[in-house]
């Protein structure tokens, strides 16, 4: 009598157990990580133009580590890169989520996930791609004005004092030396090579197979999948539905978006749309991951 109310019991508490995980699972998440626009330091600030405030992303990775209800991160990626210390920080934060938490991220890409945007999504676990992506250009660039000319035919004379002979390099005033073209060479090359270790570890790759194709040069989303640069075409709902068959995800997680731009932004952006308004670099050097 004793061992069949024990078994009682234990059935009870297992109806029990199981009801109470059900309730669990219906609350899980799959949160949607908003990446849209050229990757930019700092929050997200636009009045013209539609930017990707990295500091704002990377709180939101945060707080991701830390919501249980989280049981995976989806990236909504539409960028043509930008700043390569911004795609850098959140790749990153990427990294750490998944060594933390060892739950999936996948990534879904859009219109465009050029250079720093395909950088960033070489955090992901999947990687999927539209058929029309425009994705790759893996590589570095660096642009200086010379504006000698300019100045000449203005009677613009620029006057330089400086305490080392490359303290100026990048003078829009005059050309540029051998040495100093060499030089900048060899910094946009060091900047290069973690890109392709990137791309390497992300695609599992060797580094030779990687610089056979990161050249620069874009690709399709079906030119990327037979360059084994994505897993998988597929559409946005298609990311979703994958992750909801991984075993870690619950197939009836809500899908919550994060890192949304604000009423705003979104308005701006569709102002620098209508104007056909596009960003333009501030005046100096820094290396960028963008097509």
């Amino acid at each position: 009598m004793l061992s069949l109310v024990l078994i009682l019991i234990s059935l009870l508490g297992i109806i029990i157990f199981k009801l109470l995980s059900k309730k669990l699972k219906s609350g899980s998440e799959i949160a949607v990580l908003d990446i849209s626009g050229v990757m930019e330091s700092g929050s997200r600030k636009s009045l013209l133009t539609k930017q990707c405030g990295v500091e704002s992303i990377l709180k939101e990775i945060k707080k991701l580590k830390e919501k249980d209800q989280v049981e995976a991160i989806l990236l909504k990626i539409n960028s043509p890169g930008g700043s390569a210390v911004a795609a850098d920080n959140i790749y990153r934060q990427l990294q750490d989520f998944k060594l933390e938490t060892a739950k999936p991220v996948v990534a879904s890409m859009q219109d465009v996930a050029a250079s720093g945007g395909y950088y960033v999504a070489m955090a992901a676990d999947q990687v999927f791609a539209n058929h029309s992506t425009l994705t790759g250009s893996i590589g570095v660039i660096m642009q200086l004005a010379n504006l000698k000319g300019l100045f000449e035919k203005a009677g613009i004379k620029q006057e330089t004092f400086k305490s080392g002979r490359f303290k100026d390099i990048g003078n829009a005033g005059r050309e540029m030396t051998k040495e100093e073209r060499e030089l900048l060479n060899y910094m946009v090359q060091d900047v290069y090579e973690p890109f392709v270790k990137v791309v390497a570890q992300g695609r599992s790759l060797s580094e030779e197979e990687v610089r056979t194709i990161a050249d620069g040069r874009l690709y399709t989303g079906n030119q990327a999948l037979q360059a084994d640069l994505v897993d998988q075409l597929g559409t946005f709902e298609e990311a979703i539905e994958y992750l909801k068959e991984l075993e870690e995800v619950s197939d009836k997680a809500q899908v919550v978006e994060y890192g949304v731009p604000k009423l705003r932004d979104k308005l701006s952006s569709l102002l620098a749309a209508k104007l056909n308004l596009h960003i333009v670099p501030e005046l100096g050097a820094r290396y960028e991951f963008r097509p």
